[in-house]
């Protein structure tokens, strides 16, 4: 089969040819169970297996979609500190041997299972009565347990 470069105006047609597909589509995105809240604009959260869309809204409009793995959203640093936690539950202990990227898949299933919902800039882990702060750069970025506070 001949390889074809594709001229952004033959992209242009196809949108306006199939914008009302693509606008279905980007509405599939949307997650209501894991809304993150800042002042300006909320993010829904859709957990895939092997990625995270990301849709970003304005009062009633998503203004932009992203896609982004589950390393940039749970950041090693995040995990490395929740092991180094000094009560955390055994569950989550015994990743300190099989290590953070085996923790990062149970976190990424968790997401996709619907066990980790969200509140304003908090993910929250019933199982664990954890709260997890997500920041501006949506990653998770710090923990809380239950008898503690962010």
């Amino acid at each position: 089969m001949v390889q074809f470069s594709i001229d952004e105006r033959a992209v242009k047609n196809f949108a306006v040819f199939f914008g009302s597909f693509i606008k279905e589509q980007i509405e599939t995105f949307y997650n209501p169970d894991f809304l993150i809240d800042f002042d300006l604009k909320t993010y829904s959260f859709s957990f895939y297996e092997k990625q995270i869309i990301i849709c970003s809204i304005e009062g009633n409009t998503i203004t932009d979609i992203k896609c982004v793995d589950y390393k940039e959203f749970i950041p090693d640093v995040f995990l490395e500190e929740l092991l180094a936690h000094n009560s955390i539950p055994s569950r989550i202990h015994r990743y300190k041997k099989i290590g953070i990227e085996r923790l990062r898949l149970e976190i990424a299933d968790e997401l996709m299972l619907g066990a980790i919902t969200a509140k304003d800039t908090t993910a929250v882990w019933e199982n664990y009565q954890m709260k997890i702060k997500i920041s501006p750069k949506l990653q998770m970025e710090h923990f809380e347990f239950d008898t503690e506070s962010l």
